[in-house]
């Protein structure tokens, strides 16, 4: 019991400490623009569009979520947009 006890604490903390390995970056480029991701903070978004003096847009998605992913692929590499 105590071996099954120490090899369920060993797989859960290995999952746990495996979570940050896919960590994403600040900033993603998708088309001609740069987008900023959840590990940014938002006085970094903040400073990043006063100094360019642009609106800010906040995009809620998900990756499993199949119509987050067509708004990427088409609108998001539109040029008009």
């Amino acid at each position: 019991m105590k071996r099954i006890l120490f090899i369920f604490i060993l797989l859960c903390l290995s999952v746990f400490l495996s979570a940050g390995l896919g960590a994403r970056e600040k900033t993603e480029k998708i088309g001609d623009f740069t987008w900023f991701t959840e590990q940014s903070s938002w006085e970094e978004i903040l400073k990043a569009a006063q100094k360019a003096d642009k609106p800010i847009l906040v995009v809620f998605c998900a990756s499993w979520v199949d119509p987050c992913g067509e708004i990427r692929k088409t609108v998001f590499m539109n040029r008009r947009f």
